[in-house]
């Protein structure tokens, strides 16, 4: 099973502007999916809880968790251009793929969010760090 564009967007109109980060987004998780599939021996379903948002959904998002102060709220989020995705992982089985198998997020070209920052979820980018580093503190 692949992650499609409608799992990503959830109904979320794509900016023209954005539309090779989103095939690029929809290539890697798939080849990662075909990856963590093949580690495991079993099919692990990739669940999307946040795909793209529009500026929109970002604002609500943190106004929901008490930030309404817009100069706060990161506006520049790898969500509002196409090129992150968090993926349920509440069994960890998606982290701990990760952390045994580092080198995948080179070879695919990814860059997850520090695990301490995403308890329940796993935050995955195909945007570069400023850092360069696959796994970054957000």
């Amino acid at each position: 099973m692949t992650v499609t564009r409608n799992e990503i967007t959830k109904g979320v109109e794509i900016e023209q502007e954005y539309e090779d980060n989103i095939n690029t987004l929809i290539l890697a998780l798939n080849a990662f999916a075909e990856r963590i599939d093949t580690y495991y021996g079993k099919h692990i379903p990739l669940i999307v809880n946040s795909g793209v948002r529009s500026k929109k959904d970002q604002i609500r998002i943190y106004n929901e968790k008490g930030i309404t102060d817009i100069n706060k709220i990161p506006m520049g989020s790898a969500h509002i251009s196409c090129q992150a995705v968090d993926l349920r992982d509440r069994d960890k089985l998606i982290r701990n793929f990760i952390l045994d198998c580092p080198s995948v997020l080179e070879e695919l070209d990814l860059y997850v969010e520090d695990f301490d920052a995403t308890p329940t979820w796993t935050h995955i980018q195909t945007r570069r760090t400023s850092s360069g580093k696959r796994i970054f503190k957000p």
